[in-house]
């Protein structure tokens, strides 16, 4: 079994200072950015996406988040291979680099703490910086939207939503193509010796499209990996990965739209995100949106509407 740390959904960062520089004496700062709020991450928000370790001798080491809480017995690409293990030569610290990985995920371990508030009150931090020389840390939280106007949002990026069916069709379709055109994969199990017990490829044969459900399908596994990460992609993470595609597409579509038109709301809509409003441009409007609590309503959107219309069908159908 993987040994994995999965912050409780009810912890917040708030790094514990004096123990992260007791665990990293050869760190000077430390930035982390968290997973942006999405369907598919909305209970991931609290989780570190990326985290960058500068060290004294001035090398800077950039890691992916699932090494330090999900895939804890696994070896980051840059520290070696899982094959081999962690590299001799160390170019960040004096340590032993197996030694160093270890400091490092017993500093991340210590940068959480329980908040009794409530998992949905608690604002999530986009971004974090720790200085260990100073002492002190600073975090960027996500702006909330009013209900009224987050409603507002809401409805004007669906009334876009029409413009994008045929070509999301067009990729759904493609991507249930090319995986029913190979053999079923599963992960089986297999005897390793000696009491162990592995993981190996099962290739089946599809049961009748023309049967099969897409809730049923959506659940089952597909050979392809999540990029940079040992595990296994799900059906549905593959029509995640279609939705991820085109929500830019139809933020941007509505927020230039938003931006030519004008609405009466506009300037409360700017004045919340921090915006001024006399210099309005898309790509501020959007890059405000996506860094405040509504940044994910053009994924919530598209997943909404696209997964309601796939539930309601077999797969046969859907490729008619």
């Amino acid at each position: 079994m993987r040994n994995v740390f999965m912050p409780p959904l009810d912890w917040v960062f708030s790094p514990k200072l004096v123990q992260i520089a007791k665990f990293l004496p050869d760190v000077t700062s430390i930035d982390v950015t968290f997973y942006p709020i999405s369907p598919s991450t909305l209970f991931d928000s609290h989780l570190i996406n990326t985290m960058s370790v500068r060290f004294r001798n001035d090398k800077k080491l950039d890691l992916e988040g699932i090494y330090l809480w999900k895939f804890r017995d696994s070896i980051p690409p840059q520290l070696g291979t899982d094959a081999h293990g962690y590299d001799d030569n160390n170019i960040y610290s004096s340590d032993y680099t197996e030694s160093m990985m270890q400091r490092i995920r017993a500093a991340h371990d210590v940068m959480f703490s329980r908040d009794t508030s409530g998992i949905f009150k608690v604002k999530r931090p986009v971004s974090a910086h720790i200085d260990l020389d100073a002492m002190s840390f600073q975090k960027i939280l996500r702006i909330s939207l009013s209900k009224e106007l987050s409603d507002k949002l809401h409805s004007w990026l669906e009334d876009d939503l029409p413009s994008f069916d045929e070509s999301i069709m067009t990729d759904i379709r493609t991507w249930i193509r090319e995986e029913t055109s190979a053999p079923m994969f599963e992960l089986g199990f297999k005897d390793l010796g000696n009491g162990y017990v592995g993981r190996e490829p099962v290739f089946k044969t599809w049961p009748d499209l023309n049967a099969l459900s897409y809730k049923d399908f959506s659940l089952r596994s597909s050979a392809k990996t999540h990029p940079g990460a040992p595990i296994h992609m799900s059906q549905s993470d593959l029509f995640g990965e279609i939705v991820d595609r085109y929500s830019p597409l139809l933020l941007q579509m509505s927020i230039k739209r938003l931006v030519k038109s004008k609405p009466g709301w506009l300037p409360d809509l700017l004045s919340e995100l921090k915006l001024s409003s006399s210099h309005i441009r898309t790509r501020l409007l959007i890059g405000a949106i996506n860094k405040s609590e509504q940044g994910f309503v053009a994924h919530n959107i598209l997943w909404t509407q696209w997964h309601k219309w796939l539930s309601d069908r077999t797969i046969g159908q859907i490729l008619q």
